[in-house]
């Protein structure tokens, strides 16, 4: 399998966990059972357009009906310790807790990607960044060129619609959007733009379509306001001081003032933590509904990257891959899934897939990430991440052993940045902590060896899968003028 080693497999849940593995293996046949039958009712749907707007509905058979629902909820630019699942000092998430108390909390999970293009891609595709290599968007040079989402590989959509799911998308960010290859497998992809109304309109989308659909539903349901810093007036519940003014020479420091008009880092936070508030209320509410009308659906409650309010000198994300900006929630919530319980082994986003279609009883394709619902392996995979979105490319490999990022020198931005070539480096014996004492001088050669070598390995397989699953493909596509416009409102232009 891509970037997973023999030596390196999934540890689901640690020894601290009560988990009995025949609860496992147990939701595994029975969804299989069930899958059998709905494999049945895909083919009686197959052969429709899979880029239509809308479908029409089979009837299942008993069996088929209970099969779970499907509900990715991702808060887009949550970052996990402003959360209340990490004991934040304000309490953002009192939904999310609530919810958490009745399911699964993964608390060291990672995105593999800091922005949402490259990471959503991941999640859909079940790849790391150099194998999908949905990375890059261009919004600098007269070409606007953007890596896209070839359609090469089978997404979690894809896969779902195949075993007999209806599949939705409600999408409020335009990086990933129908025209980059992000609709691939969904019967109904709606973009929205951004607004709050939007967020709310988002999750009653989502209702409707497990209200009305008579097959099994997967519902990607996508909220934007902490990324858009966007809340109403009245909302902005928590007080902050002026001790610590943003700087423009800061990194990004003058887009967040240019943009969101916010002049120091306490005004950053409050604003950010206080549209965590509105999202945690919408999610809650969707949950709630769920609850009482749909108890069978399995609810994943993520995000695709976090954000940086100056740990390392920046602001906004996509620009590093600190913790800020890697480590987000995961919650999971539905039948069988054990209660009140959570889970220290780390995790990442290329585990989700797996995860869910071991769940609903669907074959799961070989790839580098695992499920998080099989018996606990005896090590835990490591997480592999990348960015190259700018005029730079990093790429960082986290194991329990440290954490080593590696970036490559600056060059035009107007040109894809190559991983390729002599970088710099920064190691951190804590991989989960803050990262705020680089001890690159201090690690041993054998341990700073074992680490590049691993990361160089995994990005050489991964970067060779890609070559050879799209050769020959359309890689490449054009934004439009309103497409650009949307990525530099969004900072991605800046």
């Amino acid at each position: 399998m891509i970037g997973q080693s023999t030596d390196c497999g999934h540890a689901a849940f640690d020894a601290g966990v009560c988990w009995n593995d025949a609860i496992g293996l147990g939701i595994v046949i029975a969804r299989l059972l069930c899958s059998a039958l709905v494999l049945l009712l895909a083919g009686m749907v197959g052969c429709e357009d899979p880029n239509a707007s809308s479908r029409a509905e089979v009837e299942p058979t008993d069996e088929a009906a209970r099969l779970p629902n499907v509900v990715i909820v991702l808060v887009d630019t949550l970052r996990a310790d402003h959360t209340s699942l990490e004991g934040y000092a304000r309490d953002t998430t009192p939904g999310l807790r609530s919810i958490a108390a009745e399911g699964l909390t993964f608390r060291q999970h990672f995105v593999n990607a800091p922005w949402t293009k490259s990471s959503v891609a991941s999640i859909l595709t079940g790849l790391l960044p150099p194998a999908h290599g949905s990375q890059w968007g261009d919004v600098f040079s007269e070409e606007a060129s953007v890596d896209l989402l070839p359609d090469v590989f089978d997404t979690l959509p894809e896969l779902l619609r195949d075993g007999g799911y209806a599949t939705h998308a409600y999408v409020t960010n335009p990086t990933v959007s129908p025209d980059l290859g992000y609709d691939q497998g969904f019967d109904r992809f709606e973009m929205l733009p951004g607004t709050l109304d939007d967020d709310r309109r988002v999750a009653e989308l989502t209702k409707r379509a497990l209200d009305s659909s008579v097959r099994p539903a997967f519902v990607w349901c996508h909220l934007m306001a902490p990324h858009n810093y966007n809340v109403p007036p009245e909302a902005e519940i928590f007080p902050h001081s002026w001790k610590t003014p943003i700087r423009e020479e800061e990194r990004a420091g003058d887009v967040i003032i240019r943009r969101y008009g916010m002049r120091s880092r306490e005004q950053a936070i409050a604003i950010y933590d206080s549209t965590i508030v509105y999202a945690d209320e919408i999610v809650a509410d969707l949950v709630d509904h769920i609850r009482r009308e749909h108890p069978n659906t399995l609810v994943v409650i993520t995000s695709d990257h976090g954000e940086e309010f100056g740990e390392h000198g920046g602001y906004l994300h996509a620009r590093t891959l600190y913790n800020e900006v890697l480590r987000v929630p995961l919650v999971l919530w539905g039948p069988e899934i054990p209660r009140g319980q959570s889970v220290d082994s780390m995790t990442s986003s290329i585990d989700l897939l797996p995860t869910i279609l071991a769940y609903v009883g669907l074959p799961v394709p070989d790839g580098p990430g695992g499920s998080l619902l099989g018996p606990p392996a005896e090590t835990e995979a490591p997480v592999y991440a990348e960015r190259r979105n700018g005029f730079t490319a990093s790429r960082a490999w986290i194991t329990r052993d440290g954490k080593l990022i590696e970036t490559k020198p600056p060059i035009d931005r107007n040109i894809k940045p190559p991983m390729e070539g002599e970088g710099t480096f920064e190691f951190f014996e804590d991989p989960l902590g803050a990262e705020q004492d680089d001890s690159i001088g201090a690690v041993s050669e054998e341990r700073f060896d074992r680490a590049l070598s691993r990361m160089e390995e995994v990005w050489s397989k991964a970067s060779e899968f890609h070559a050879v699953r799209t050769k020959g493909v359309s890689l490449r596509g054009r934004l439009t003028d309103e497409e650009r416009a949307q990525l530099q409102a969004l900072g991605y232009g800046d």
